[in-house]
């Protein structure tokens, strides 16, 4: 009878909702235990450059530098946290890019200096290069493209053994539109690598290679 199909109509919509819900709590899990992983470079290096400023108290030089590069982990670290703000930002559609100047060598120079308490740890060499660079004064969102870059840096030290090496190479091309320019942003390493059936899903959320440690 007509109760009948609405209740079994309403069961069906209470269904849905809960898978939707475990599914959802699953991937925000799933979300944290990555954040926790992105989350620990910074923190090595705030730590690393602590511990060198400390034992190099009386040289102002060296605590100086130190003391920049615990300033500027520490403003990563503040930019992956805020990654879990962007996400309720990203359900909502208010996600704007925020464009300003920056320098391109600049950036890659923090980034390297970000990961070289990993790189320390691990035994291995990273090695920043840069061809055809003509316009290092640029205007976008250098936060945003330091996020990717940094995750990318991440997995590539984190799976290459001691004594391998990591090479991030950026490349300026041409462009027809002034004003504009085309960089390409490489970074290859000497680690376990990839299948070519693993490639097909590098951009699914979350996914992993079975052989990654």
């Amino acid at each position: 009878d007509e109760l009948t199909k609405a209740q079994v109509a309403q069961e069906e919509v209470l269904e849905d909702a809960r898978i939707e819900a475990e599914s959802a709590n699953r991937a925000k899990s799933t979300f944290l235990f990555n954040m926790s992983h992105d989350i620990r470079t910074p923190m090595n290096a705030i730590i690393g450059f602590n511990n060198l400023a400390l034992k190099h108290i009386d040289d102002k030089e060296k605590l100086t530098d130190c003391l920049e590069k615990v300033n500027l982990s520490s403003q990563h670290l503040l930019s992956i946290i805020n990654d879990v703000l962007d996400m309720a930002r990203i359900e909502s559609g208010k996600v704007t890019i925020e464009e300003d100047k920056g320098y391109i060598t600049e950036a890659a120079n923090n980034l390297t200096d970000i990961v070289a308490q990993s790189v320390k740890d691990k035994k291995i060499s990273f090695v920043t290069d840069f061809e055809g660079i003509n316009h290092n004064y640029i205007f976008a969102d250098e936060l945003r493209v330091n996020r990717v870059l940094m995750n990318i840096a991440n997995n590539a030290i984190k799976y290459t053994n001691a004594g391998g090496t990591v090479k991030y190479t950026i490349r300026e091309f041409g462009s027809n539109h002034p004003g504009y320019a085309t960089y390409e942003f490489i970074i290859e390493d000497t680690g376990i690598g990839m299948s070519e059936e693993f490639l097909g899903k590098i951009f699914d959320e979350f996914a992993r290679e079975k052989n990654s440690e």
